[in-house]
């Protein structure tokens, strides 16, 4: 995971792999700033359109507007193929490796470089399925996250998604993921996560699937809760296998 130049106190500096060369160190450090620049101007955009068809208050706005507040990163992953034993093999053909189980996003917006050839692995659930959203160079892939959701109740989508490794494919892949979150005092309301773990409730999802979403565990809230300290929370507290309470 990489942070900008702007980094909260929840969030470490940047540790580099020895060896690593000064320049792509450099380089590595300036992308987080230029995707949160590009972020920025997204949210700004969304919040306008957004408040103009009344989805937004104009404090959720401002906070989607105003987002970032050195909360955001940037991670890089790097997917290995179906390797039986340790040994190079090409994946069955119906296999289900599963590189990033199904999951939404917490934040607002989340910017997604595939550097990959091939089919992709990256897959969004929706209309009843998985569907390949195939690389297309030099193209971003961008999500909407759960808090946008959250505050436009639900107008806005905060897409499930997942990414595995096509059937009969053996190549590696690499993706540049960065997330954006609204301004951290952004205020989390009890109505709005009621209102969110109902819509979860008629939501279209594969048969037994179990997931963590930005407000899971939250039904107890009687009082607005920051989204900074939640989030920081949320990071705390991730783990391999979900609780049932996170249904």
């Amino acid at each position: 995971s990489l942070a900008g130049g702007k980094i909260s106190s929840g969030i470490a500096p940047n540790s580099w792999p020895p060896g690593l060369a000064v320049e792509d160190a450099a380089a590595l450090e300036a992308l987080p700033e230029a995707l949160r620049s590009l972020a920025i101007r997204l949210s700004s955009g969304i919040a306008e359109e957004a408040k103009s068809r009344d989805l937004f208050s104009a404090q959720d706005a401002s906070d989607c507007r105003e987002g970032g507040d050195g909360l955001e990163v940037l991670r890089v992953f790097h997917y290995l193929p179906y390797e039986p034993h340790r040994c190079s093999g090409r994946a069955p053909q119906d296999a289900e490796l599963v590189w990033s189980s199904d999951h939404t996003d917490w934040g607002s917006l989340t910017l997604i470089a595939q550097v990959e050839r091939g089919a992709g692995g990256l897959e969004l659930f929706r209309d009843g399925e998985y569907r390949r959203v195939r690389p297309v160079p030099g193209a971003l892939v961008i999500n909407g996250g759960d808090w946008l959701e959250l505050v436009s109740h639900g107008a806005l989508k905060s897409p499930l998604h997942r990414v595995r490794q096509p059937p009969g494919d053996d190549a590696e892949r690499t993706a540049f993921v960065y997330f954006h979150y609204p301004v951290g005092s952004a205020l989390l309301r009890p109505d709005d996560i009621a209102a969110a773990a109902k819509r979860r409730e008629l939501a279209e999802r594969p048969p037994g699937l179990v997931f963590n979403t930005l407000t899971n565990g939250l039904d107890h809230l009687r009082k607005p809760l920051a989204f900074d300290a939640h989030l920081v929370s949320k990071w705390a507290g991730v783990r391999s296998e979900p609780k049932k309470s996170e249904l």
